[in-house]
């Protein structure tokens, strides 16, 4: 009688497929690097740490299978709470700048759940309203960090404690865009716009910082630009292509700021410009770089090059998009993906040629002059983590088929002869650029932070309520008491009348 009533509550609230079995996988996985990273990186208090990382996961396994608006609202604020707790391991500050943002979006996506509620949608599923779907667009919209409402990411992400800052990166910006799977299966323009805009506003942030977590933190709002498309296009290559981008960028991200602890330490600093002799201090560390970089550019072979390869053939293949007043589309399409390349591939390989490469290219004198001896020497668990983030990724590469067959979607021809030829294009004119501008060494600027803006709001409201309290809060205290008074002189009435 119990297993029925079980089975009936997680059949009608959950839907369980093979896809939310691969997202919950991945989400999975990328949990358990950071948690084999916070084994060194957290210090104090791990047991906490490790039981909040529990409710985290139990709470992103109810929001990726449920298809109860309750449970899955519920869910995501056990999310967002979980993690705000994990930040406390940077500070208080921190912690609550992050859940006033993330409040401050749940209050919007609530409203825009009741709105779906109203209107016929019970349950999660796909919406036909374009106006409707608009509205989840912008209740999601701070919490996926779509473009005007990413203003959170960079300061937070990049603040972060490393192991938290890959679990916020990672996956917790993916969950909006997993649920858009399936609230936005027939594709929606805004999404489409807003996506472009990320790509490349996230990418030109990217190529000017010079602090890595900052840059790590741009370059997640320029990756996600690549799943926004993927869902807008409303075609099948587009939806399996932000399907894999999602796995791509989870393990990527996941994998780098994982890294980013480790260099920390090693350096002291979060310049790029101070990462010298990684190849010699950090070999592990720094062949993890690289992979993790050539997986976010696309390189052929590896699953970046198919998520970006089936987002832009699943947008050419759009056919709204075809013709507009009898003009082809295709080219101007595939002329804006071929610049997006550009920019990822420009920021990644500039980062790689300051971290990795420059020590390469100069005299073994002058290499002479800056070479210290090794500060931090990685774990076993380091070790481990990093290994098993590489061999991910290139099985991925190598077996892409492991994820569409899951969806029984079959095989795709991602065209690798073409790819690969345009890719080395890339490749090579990214390079003259970098030569031309001499690295593009940009000025060492501030980590982004909420807190002058924080202490405004503050010291604002601080001035309301005094002035509140000086004209109206005293006069009422004196009416309060007049409360009492009343109540006696209506009890000494009744009491005569009796």
């Amino acid at each position: 009688m119990g297993v029925r009533i079980i089975k009936g509550f997680i059949d009608s609230n959950f839907i369980i497929n093979e896809l939310n079995l691969i997202f919950f996988a991945t989400g999975l996985l990328i949990t358990a690097f950071t948690l084999l990273s916070a084994y060194t990186q957290i210090e104090e208090k791990r047991r906490e740490y490790y039981f909040l990382n529990t409710i985290y996961i139990m709470s992103f396994l109810v929001v990726i299978f449920s298809k109860n608006w309750l449970l899955f609202f519920v869910a995501w604020e056990m999310v967002t709470l979980s993690t705000t707790l994990m930040l406390l391991w940077r500070g208080r500050g921190l912690a609550g700048q992050y859940f006033i943002i993330q409040f401050f979006g749940s209050g919007i996506l609530l409203v825009v759940i009741v709105v779906a509620i109203s209107n016929g949608y019970a349950e999660i599923g796909a919406i036909n309203e374009l106006w409707l779907q608009n509205l989840f667009i912008l209740g999601f919209g701070i919490k996926s960090a779509l473009f005007f409402f990413f203003f959170w990411l960079p300061p937070i992400h990049s603040q972060a404690p490393a192991p938290v800052s890959a679990i916020l990166s990672g996956w917790v910006v993916k969950l909006g865009f997993i649920i858009f799977l399936r609230l936005i299966p027939g594709g929606n323009s805004l999404l489409l716009i807003l996506g472009f805009l990320m790509i490349f506003y996230g990418g030109i942030k990217t190529l000017q910082a010079s602090d890595y977590k900052v840059l790590l933190a741009y370059s997640s709002i320029s990756q996600l630009g690549y799943i926004a498309i993927g869902i807008g296009s409303g075609n099948i290559y587009g939806y399996i292509g932000s399907i894999f981008q999602i796995i791509v960028h989870g393990i990527a991200k996941t994998g780098l700021f994982i890294g980013s602890g480790y260099l920390i330490r090693e350096y002291g600093s979060r310049s790029i410009y101070d990462f010298k002799q990684i190849w010699s201090r950090q070999k592990l560390t720094a062949l993890s770089l690289l992979i993790c970089f050539s997986l976010l550019m696309g390189t052929p072979f590896l699953l970046g090059y198919n998520s970006k390869y089936l987002i832009k053939y699943g947008l050419k293949s759009r056919l709204d998009l075809k013709y507009i007043n009898t003009i082809d589309l295709g080219p101007l399409i595939t002329i804006i993906f071929l610049a997006a390349t550009l920019l990822s591939v420009l920021y990644s390989v500039r980062f790689l040629y300051w971290a990795l490469f420059r020590d390469c290219m100069v005299k073994k004198q002058e290499r002479a002059i800056y070479k210290t001896k090794k500060v931090y020497f990685l774990k076993k668990t380091d070790r481990l983590n990093l290994i098993a983030v590489i061999f991910l990724i290139l099985m991925l590469g190598l077996y892409p088929g492991l994820i569409t067959s899951s969806i029984k979607e079959g095989h795709f021809d991602y065209g690798s002869i073409a790819g690969f030829i345009e890719f080395v294009a890339i490749l090579f004119l990214s390079l003259v650029i970098l030569k031309g501008l001499a690295g593009y060494k940009t000025e060492k600027s501030q980590i982004p932070s909420f807190n002058f803006l924080f202490n405004k709001i503050n010291k604002s409201l601080y001035r309301v309520s005094r002035n509140v309290y000086n004209f109206i809060y005293q006069d009422f205290q004196y009416q309060l008491l007049c409360i009492p008074l009343f109540l006696l002189l209506l009890l000494f009435w009744l009491s005569l009348i009796k």
